[in-house]
This record gives structure tokens, sequence and C-alpha cells, in this order.
């Protein structure tokens, strides 16, 4: 085991066109033999080696930045429960992030808390806050923005008695990701231009940091319709991503260059950065970001009239979001993608349906349509054209009927319309 740990760290060659993953792949082997040996504090030494990388992160954190996230949750597995609470907390915050961003909501939930609770009885309350804020990501993600910005409030408190201002700077933007989507837009660009700011003055480099909050930034403003400040920071955030070479960062900045060239009626560009996007989010099997490109394909597919890729997008999306993510409201934006498509192709009872359906379940979890939750200049797929589409050309009698029919309707019963319907 000494042998194979040693060869891992001075004999492996990468090959010429190696992956970020084969860079470091001698010290994932080094890792995994000392990790048989029961050598677990050598072990530990080599999960915290820094990279030479742009952020000089370690090499459990490095392989979540590349979106390497099976390998990252490995290691962090194998090294749990074997030396300390300590080691422990380090192995339950990493196994979080691993589990956050392959959507294993629950898993990712046990272990952030689980890992503060061990964190805050060692006395290390920054540790702390960090996780409070990836815990408001997460539920951000879910769509649960009240919850979220408790999260955020919980961890902008510990990193301000702390003055750390890094820390203070992440969470405000994300704090005003939560607050945009709540309707609070004052609030929320105040947050951001704050957060913006600290980056500027920081004499601590985190070009990390300052890339999400451009990129979060550029998405706001989309839905303020301010388009070339937008793309302004939406460019800015993917140099800077490209620079540290975070795939994450590039995936999702693909997604929104396709949403801006969209607004500026460059479709074939579009679909070559969600394509791209959607390739890029398939191999970091991130499924929350497979979800979401499948809707704006799907979206940009349905213009076209081309109805199979449209269905099967639409389906890919509602399947992951019912059955891996739990996520109400990328199950009502597929209800509604679902919707459109059979508008397009005359079925006008069953679009009021599920119209109806998915306006429901908005209610339900209060969560009404944003402009952001809208694909811009895609008329095939705006909600206003396409329910009056439907009201025109149906009997007023037979509309409403439709419609209350889809209200009554349980989600599950909406999602199995859909998907039934679509497959016939």
């Amino acid at each position: 085991m000494y042998i194979g740990a040693i060869n891992g760290l001075t004999a492996y060659e990468p090959p010429l066109d190696a992956s970020n993953l084969e860079h470091v792949q001698g010290y994932v082997d080094a890792f995994d033999h000392l990790c048989q040996a029961e050598e677990w504090d050598k072990a530990k030494k080599m999960l915290l080696i820094c990279l030479n990388t742009p952020t000089h992160d370690d090499l459990g954190t490095q392989l979540g930045t590349w979106g390497y996230l099976e390998e990252q949750a490995k290691l962090y597995g194998k090294l749990y429960n074997k030396i300390d609470d300590r080691t422990d907390a380090l192995c339950m915050k990493g196994l979080g992030a691993a589990n956050h961003y392959r959507n294993n909501i629950e898993k990712a939930r046990d272990f952030y808390e689980r890992a503060i609770a061990l964190f805050q009885a060692h006395g290390e309350y920054g540790e702390a806050a960090w996780i409070w804020h990836s815990l408001g990501l997460m539920e951000t993600d879910q769509g649960n923005q009240q919850q979220a910005c408790a999260y955020h409030e919980k961890a902008l408190k510990q990193f301000r008695e702390l003055e750390d201002y890094k820390g203070v700077a992440s969470v405000l933007q994300d704090l005003a990701r939560a607050e945009a989507y709540l309707g609070e837009s004052a609030e929320a660009r105040e947050h951001f231009e704050a957060s913006l700011k600290i980056h500027a003055d920081l004499k601590v480099e985190d070009k990390k940091g300052r890339a999400w909050a451009c990129h979060n930034f550029g998405r706001f403003l989309v839905t303020q319709e301010e388009y070339s400040e937008a793309l302004r920071y939406t460019e800015m955030a993917f140099d800077l991503f490209r620079e540290m070479g975070y795939g994450l960062g590039i995936s999702w900045s693909y997604y929104y260059l396709s949403i801006h060239k969209i607004h500026r009626g460059g479709m074939w560009r579009a679909c070559v950065y969600i394509r791209k996007a959607l390739e890029l989010f398939r191999e970091q099997e991130n499924r929350g970001g497979i979800a979401w490109a499948c809707h704006i394909l799907g979206a940009i597919a349905l213009g076209k009239e081309d109805y199979d890729l449209a269905r099967q997008c639409y389906q890919e999306k509602l399947r992951i979001h019912q059955a891996v993510l739990r996520n109400k409201v990328g199950i009502a934006t597929a209800l509604e993608g679902f919707a459109h498509l059979a508008v397009a192709q005359n079925n006008l009872k069953h679009g009021a349906r599920l119209f109806g359906a998915a306006k429901a379940l908005r209610e339900r979890i209060e969560f009404p349509l944003l402009r952001s939750d809208r694909v811009p200049r895609l008329d095939h797929v705006d909600y206003q054209n396409s329910v009056a589409a439907i009201q025109t050309q149906m009997d007023e009698a037979a509309f409403t009927e439709a419609w209350e029919a889809g209200r009554a309707m349980s989600m599950e019963q909406a999602i199995a319309e859909a998907l039934n319907e679509s497959e016939q």
C-alpha cells in the first residue's frame, strides 16, 4: 500500500490530453492506498493537500469545483468516522456539498446539520456559518425562499460578528437571490450591489466569490429587463469561471448565455449554448442543471416545431423534478411546458387542464409565476399567450370545465396525465 501511495505521488503521469480528474489521479490513488493501509492521518493530509489551481483549494474541495461529485463523496466517505470529531465535521461538510449538488437533498441536509453541530461544539463558528449559507443555497434551489432567507440571515449574523467580509459578501448575494424570487426587487438590488462592492474592496482575492456575485447579479438584471447590463455581468462571470476551470460555474454560464441569446433573437447560438450546458451538466451528474437545461432546450425545440425533442426534454425535466429532486417549483414549470406543447399541437383541453393544475400547484406552494420563469422572446412559451390562445379557440364553458378539472387534480395526478398523454 505504501509503494502504491508513493507511486501515485511520484510516478503517475497524466496523459497529454488529460482531464482535470486525470491530472489529480495520482493524489486520488495515493489517498486510496493510504486508506487501505489504515494510515488515516496521512490520508487526511492527502485529502487536504492544496492544489496548484487559481483558487488553491484542497483536493476534496477542488473535485467538487470541477464537478466530480461522485469522486468527491467517495473520498470523504472513506475518511469519515476514522480519526476524530473535527475530521468527521470536515467529512460531513464535504458529503453535504457532494449530495447537495447531486440533489440528494435529505442526505445533504442531514450531513450539513451534523457538521454544524460538531463545528459549533469545537468553537468553529465560521465553519458553521458557511454551512448555514450552503443550506440557504440548497433551499433556494428547492424553491423554499423563506427558509433560504432564514438560513442566510443566520450565516450573515455570524459572519458579521466574526468580521469575515468574504463571508458577508457571499451571503449577501445569495440572500438577494432569495429576495428576488420573493418579489422584493429593491432589497435584492441593494444586497447584490453591497456584495459586489465588498468584493471590489476586499484585500484578499476571492475570484470564485466575485464570479458568483457577477453571475447572480446578471441573472437578477434579466428579471428587471436590463439585458445589456445583465449580459455584461454574465460574461464577466464566465471569464472568471474559465480562468479557474470551475466546471459548475462554466455550466451555468452557458445556460444563462443561451437565455441572453434568446433575448437578442440569436436562436441558433442559444441552442448551441444550452446543448453545451446540458452536456456539461450530464458529465457532472448535476441533475438540477440537467432538468433546467432541458426546460430551455424544450422551449427552443417547441419554437422550431420539433415536437418530439420538446416532448423528450419536458419528460426528462418532469421525471427528474418528481423522482429525484422532489422540487415542486420544477414540477409546476414542467407541467406548464407540457401545456405549451399541447397548445402547439392543438390539444386545447389537455393544455387547459395542465395549466389549471400548474396554477393550483403554484398557489399551494405560494410560488407565483415570475418573469424569470418565462423564456423571453418565445411567444409560444409565454403563459399569457398560450392561455389566451386556448380561451379564444375553446367554448367558454368547456374551457372553464377543463381548467377547474386541472385545478382539482393532485400533483401526482397531473404528473401522470402529462406523462401518459405525451407518450401516446
